[in-house]
């Protein structure tokens, strides 16, 4: 099992039941991205990932790509991730604030299958969808959001539908370009 950005005890957000992870992945050194306490549950302590670089973990091939961000006007480094899953290429973009660094991620990624991108806090609206565009990946699915985000980043998407549980296998990916997927929970 892979956490991406698991919440903190010290974040104001609530914490999740917690759980065990195999591996953790850590965009942001912040309370709200970083609490690898929240998924070491029992015997089972994550292998943890918070940088640039490259990895191989469990028979997952990780990419971390780093950029500046801005996080409650302070200056942070965010790092994207790339992951390799049964020839699907994932890519969480976790706090990236800009397309400036979409080169670096295309160049290292090929093909994007899914994309994670941020709507609202880190990228406007606008600008979620203007990366979305920038990577073609097969499936956008959207995160950070709040109602007014998402409402405005659908509205610059063609198309899009939302479910409650996804599956992803590389067959069913064909003839997707850029197909937004919203994730009710």
């Amino acid at each position: 099992m892979i956490a991406y950005n698991p919440i903190g005890k010290e974040s104001s957000v609530a914490v999740p039941t917690r759980f065990g992870a195999n591996v953790a992945l850590v965009s942001l050194n912040d309370a709200r991205f970083s609490g690898i306490e929240s998924v070491t549950h029992g015997e089972t302590t994550p292998f943890v990932v918070s940088g640039a670089g490259e990895y191989e973990v469990r028979g997952v091939d990780i990419v971390g790509v780093s950029s500046e961000t801005t996080l409650l006007g302070e200056k942070k480094i965010n790092t994207a991730y790339l992951l390799t899953i049964d020839d699907v290429t994932l890519c969480l973009l976790g706090g990236m604030a800009s397309e400036k660094n979409i080169a670096d991620i295309k160049s290292k990624a090929g093909n994007i299958d899914v994309l994670f991108v941020p709507v609202g806090e880190f990228l406007t609206p606008s600008d979620a969808q203007k990366v979305s565009v920038l990577l073609e990946p097969s499936i956008v699915i959207p995160m950070s959001y709040n109602k007014d985000t998402l409402a405005r980043f659908l509205k610059e998407s063609e198309s899009h539908e939302k479910v409650e549980k996804l599956t992803i296998r590389k067959k069913d990916l064909a003839g997707r370009e850029g197909d937004v997927i919203v994730l009710e929970y």
